[in-house]
Parts: structure tokens; sequence; C-alpha cells
């Protein structure tokens, strides 16, 4: 039999028995299988209740905070999750938007192999989103929600539009857009009725006024950045901690005026930092509307359940 040589730490070592190819793939798959659990999503309602907690991992959150969500929505990674992505080369905003999007997102748009979620997160994360510009990065050779090969004008048409929407956007960054820091004053709380599944529940989130709001002069528009909920606004919530949580400068590409993509929804929302090689990234959104949820389910590509 082969041998393999285990280590014990501490520079001791010892002979073990040589893991055939078939049961190291194995193990890896069980480790990737895993991933699912590392997940964790709570909502809030307006009051800081729980509305939810751990449709995808039971329990407290993560050390990993995501961006707030407008629907009282809070999702965490835990390390393990973070570390396997980062390894790749992934940020931990690039991986909050590509796992964020995966009510829409069910097959590898290069591949066409499907990709597994869990409660409409994204587990399997292709590499050309670590970025965070799928639409710029990744060869749309397949349709990203049904696995439809995608036709020369259709790839075309995709790539084209990222190239002009990336010209657009670096310019506004480059023309002192997004230069200055966030204040309070650029802050509001954000009430809706909906919460998890579509309840009819008043909920609550704190996001920028430029960032989604049509009360917002023209010469104020894109005025600032936020990296994180600042120190003044992170009592705004009524039982909720908002330190270290980040924001979206966008609530969606459709409020993204001067830029081609005003107006379009499948461009969701945006992170402008400097933490990604092009100054910002973006979640793929919802192609139905202005809805974050689609009022029609999706076939998924693997759908992973609860007790799976």
């Amino acid at each position: 039999m082969p041998w393999r040589i285990c280590r014990l730490g501490a520079g001791r070592t010892r002979l073990g028995p040589k893991l055939s190819t078939a049961s190291t793939e194995a193990i890896q798959g069980r480790r990737k299988n895993a991933l699912w659990r590392w997940i964790s999503e709570r909502f809030f309602n307006a009051a800081g209740q729980v509305l939810q907690i751990g449709t995808v991992a039971a329990g407290a959150s993560f050390p990993n905070k995501c961006f707030l969500e407008a629907e009282g929505r809070e999702v965490t990674l835990s390390d393990p999750f973070v570390r396997h992505y980062a390894k790749r080369g992934f940020t931990v905003e690039a991986i909050c938007l590509a796992v964020t999007a995966g009510r829409w997102i069910k097959y590898d748009v290069e591949t066409g192999k499907p990709l597994r979620t869990a409660n409409s997160y994204l587990i399997d994360i292709p590499d050309c989103f670590k970025n965070g510009v799928p639409f710029l990065e990744c060869t749309y050779n397949f349709e990203h929600q049904f696995g439809l090969k995608a036709t020369a004008t259709h790839r075309k048409g995709i790539r084209d539009r990222a190239i002009a929407a990336d010209r657009d956007i670096r310019a506004l960054i480059a023309s002192g857009k997004f230069s200055q820091t966030c204040a309070c004053d650029d802050f509001e709380i954000a009430k809706s009725r909906i919460g998890p599944q579509g309840r009819q529940e008043q909920v609550a989130g704190v996001r920028l006024k430029s960032g989604g709001s049509k009360r917002v002069s023209p010469g104020k528009l894109f005025s600032c950045r936020a990296d994180a909920v600042p120190d003044c606004a992170r009592g705004w919530l009524a039982g909720r901690e908002l330190s270290g949580w980040r924001v979206y400068e966008l609530q969606g590409g459709v409020y993204f005026e001067g830029t081609l993509l005003k107006g379009f929804t499948d461009y969701g929302p945006f992170d402008i930092s400097k933490v990604h090689p092009r100054g910002y990234a973006y979640r793929i959104g919802s192609p139905e509307g202005d809805d974050d949820f689609p009022g029609v389910e999706l076939p998924p590509g693997t759908e992973l359940g609860l007790d799976d």
C-alpha cells in the first residue's frame, strides 16, 4: 500500500496510508459542501426585533459583515468562508457582492456549469467575479439565470456595454465624485414595508441619501463615499449595532446619473472603494425591475436546502 507523511505539528511526522485521488477529491468535496453553512442571515423590523434568524446558518452572526440591505437584512460571513475565497484573490467586499446575487446567478457564465446556492445565496463564486466587475471581466458564453448558450450578438452587447459603463464610472471617480468622506448629514434612515420572504413588515435601514434618494440635488449627487456606517449613525436603528457594517454608495445602477446604466437594473448596488482594482464594484441585479425580490422563482442551478 502506498504511504504518505502525516504532519503532527512541532516538526513531528508519521507515516500513514496514502489517500487515493478519489479519496482526496471526496474530502475536498465535503469541505466545499460545508461552505454553505458559513453564511448567516438575519432580518430585523424597524423596532429592532429579529424577524428571522439563520436561514442559512443558525445562531449568532459571523465576524465578516457585508452591506446593510434596505429590507432589514444583515448578512455575515465566517472566517473559513472568507479565507476560501481570499486565497483566490477576493476581498470581503467582492465576496459579499457575489454571494448576495444568488437570487439571479444560477450558472457559471463562462462554462455553463450549474452553481450551488443555499437559500438564494451563491456558494460557488466564479473567479471572474473577484474584482467585482463580472459583466466586464467574465466571458459571457452562457446566460447566468438559465444557463442558455449566449449568441455572439448577446456576448458583444454585454461586453460593449460593460466597457462603456466602466469608462463612464471611472471618469466620474476621476473627476472628484466620491472623493469626500461622507458625514452624518449624508445619511438617512430608509423605511419600507417588506421583510423576509416578502412579508409585509415595517423595516428600516441606513443608506446614503445620494445613493438612492430623489431628494438630493444634482450638485450633491455622488459627492462622497463611505466604507462603513460612521460612528455618528451607529445608534440610529433601534436594537441594532451598526458598527462595522458596509454601505453601498449607490443602491443600484438605476440611480447612476451620468452613465448609460441609469434606468437599468441588471447592475445592482455599487460599492465605490479603493479596495477594488477599478475603484468600484457592483452586484449583479434583478432583471425584472427595481424590486430586489423577483416575483417569479427562477429555476435554480443546484439549490441546497437547510437540511442538505
